[in-house]
């Protein structure tokens, strides 16, 4: 299997991600997610998922912090990982994010 190729991005701007540098941990965390070959668009779409999530915790009046750490979102990759969930429509949720 070949393995993706990324490349480092800025920080998005989604406000349910609070602004934060990458950890160490979060780039061990990419590092095995790119060794066992997980697809960027898979992580894409689990932070979108997974702020998608957040923001509705807020809007039903929950109380947490903003998102600091890419662990945040490893439950969200493992669960559409073992599903096989229909993204077609979550490219069209990128423009909410930005």
């Amino acid at each position: 299997m070949k393995r993706p190729t990324w490349r480092r991005r800025e920080p998005c701007s989604i406000p349910a991600l609070r602004p934060f540098a990458y950890s160490a941990a979060d780039r061990r965390l990419a590092r095995s997610w790119s060794e066992a070959g997980v697809s960027l668009t898979l992580i894409e779409h689990a932070i979108l998922l997974g702020c998608g999530r957040k923001y509705v915790s807020w809007l039903n009046g929950q109380k947490s912090e903003p998102i600091g750490s890419l662990a945040f979102f490893e439950p969200v990759l493992e669960e559409i990982s073992r599903f096989e969930l229909s993204l077609d429509r979550l490219p069209e949720l990128q423009p909410l994010a930005d």
